[in-house]
């Protein structure tokens, strides 16, 4: 658990940091996704943003509902967002638990963190996945007075693919050797690529600074 206060009613952030390590160069990102806690009695004062490495921010949560900051119910409670899509998170019922997409607001987000990119794949461009590695920050504004809020545990994963390795044999033919690629081996393999996961968690974090 961590506890990072939320300035109430100025706009400025609220920022906490996790690292990503291990994607490789031949990574296909598959899906990026931030789980967050966040206890505030009136939630549409508040937007919630994610940084990139590249420093590229989208946009999670921008003046619940619909931009105007009229939600006065209380908290977001194991709220996830995807880069895969999910449930649209303005008018949602409180606390908020379940998977969402990002509402992506142009315009919104604490100061210094407004949102710069639309979608996920400005976050990691996906010519590019060593862009997943690195800082990433979520950075929490409140923007009305009267109401105060703290993130208390956040988590960010990215899920990516790798290309199959196929074993190669090599067998001497005559005087030379020659490369066979079973190919009883190689479908399923093309089928099944390698997947690994990398996540970390703010608790864990908090233990190892």
């Amino acid at each position: 658990m961590i506890n990072v206060p939320i300035p109430d009613g100025t706009g400025a952030a609220a920022t906490t940091n996790l690292t990503i390590a291990g994607v490789p160069a031949n990574a296909t990102i598959t899906e990026i996704k931030v789980n967050m806690n966040i206890n505030h009695t009136w939630v549409g004062d508040v937007d919630v943003n994610l940084r990139a490495p590249n420093l590229a921010i989208l946009n999670l949560v921008g003046g619940l509902d619909g931009g105007t900051g009229g939600n006065a119910t209380d908290n977001f409670t194991n709220t996830a967002f995807s880069s895969l899509g999910g449930s649209t998170i303005s008018g949602f019922a409180a606390p908020r638990t379940g998977t969402f997409a990002a509402e992506a607001r142009a315009g919104f987000g604490p100061t210094g963190f407004i949102q710069t990119v639309n979608t996920w794949a400005g976050l990691v461009p996906p010519a590019t996945p060593l862009a997943a590695n690195g800082q990433w920050t979520l950075a929490a504004g409140d923007f009305a007075g009267g109401d105060v809020g703290t993130i208390t545990n956040w988590s960010i994963s990215v899920d990516y693919t790798t290309p199959a390795v196929v074993p190669r044999y090599f067998l001497m033919h005559g005087h030379h050797w020659q490369v066979y690629i079973p190919i009883l081996l190689l479908q399923p393999l093309i089928q099944e690529p390698t997947c690994q996961r990398y996540m970390q968690h703010q608790q864990y974090r908090q233990l190892i600074q």
